[in-house]
């Protein structure tokens, strides 16, 4: 009798304990369950924050290549209106004195008989005409001299905008590392060789900007060279135009 109860006592321990047993496997089956979807929303959320991560990287190189085109389109279109002033000038300048000498000319030959009569009128109205032409190309040149000194100033003033925007740009360059300094070493090494690049890419833009105004200014001296030399071939007709007036001068005397 004892030993049945005792078989008894044994058989319900048994139970119980494989009841318990399978509630552990259950619980440690649960847990690995749980754990392994733990697992996999930390590794979806890894990949968001670095796709997020990636699209803001992404988004700052399209911001600073948009930034540099601006740049360089703002100061394309100046050297093409610099350009385009300093040939309208020159066109002017031309057209002004071809005019004149023909309008003198066309005058001059038309009362050829009432110069003879008239010389020293004639002689004084030529000098007038003259001194009109020199104040003419003294105001012009004037006029071009405060034109490139305001061009200068307005180069010098898109200058400070441009180094102005490119300071803001590294500011907000530093931002975005601070921002993103929780990344992998190698996310970090990525970033500043980014930010490398885009230094290189706006040290060579500013030293080609330095080469191209260097070589706009050679060009307006240049054509200032041949504006004088222009000026200069136009003195040999205004001496032979004085000659003349000489000569019919002395045919005038000796007809009296």
């Amino acid at each position: 009798m004892e030993e049945v109860k005792r078989v008894s006592k044994l058989e319900l321990e048994n139970k119980v304990l494989r009841a318990e047993h399978e509630e552990l496997s259950t619980a440690h089956k649960n847990l690995k369950e749980e754990m392994k979807e733990q697992r996999e929303m930390d590794t979806l959320k890894q990949q968001t924050d670095k796709k997020e991560t990636n699209d803001k990287i992404d988004s700052l190189k399209k911001e600073q290549f948009a930034n540099i085109r601006g740049m360089e389109q703002k100061q394309k279109d100046g050297q093409e209106e610099l350009q385009r002033k300093i040939d309208e000038s020159l066109k002017s300048v031309q057209v002004m004195v071809v005019a004149e000498l023909e309008k003198y000319q066309n005058k001059q030959q038309q009362n050829i008989d009432a110069l003879t009569e008239k010389l020293k009128g004639s002689i004084d109205q030529f000098s007038l005409k003259y001194q009109e032409l020199s104040n003419v190309h003294k105001k012009l040149m004037e006029e071009m001299k405060e034109q490139r000194e305001m061009d200068a100033l307005k180069q010098q003033k898109d200058q400070k905008e441009t180094n102005d925007k490119i300071d803001s740009l590294k500011k907000d360059q530093e931002q975005s590392a601070n921002n993103i300094r929780g990344m992998e070493q190698k996310q970090k090494d990525g970033q500043k060789e980014l930010q490398r690049n885009i230094q290189a890419m706006v040290d060579a833009k500013l030293e080609e900007q330095k080469v191209s105004n260097a070589n706009k200014f050679a060009e307006i001296e240049q054509k200032n060279d041949k504006l004088e030399k222009y000026q200069k071939e136009q003195s040999p007709n205004i001496v032979d135009l004085q000659k003349t007036i000489a000569t019919l001068k002395e045919i005038g005397q000796q007809c009296e």
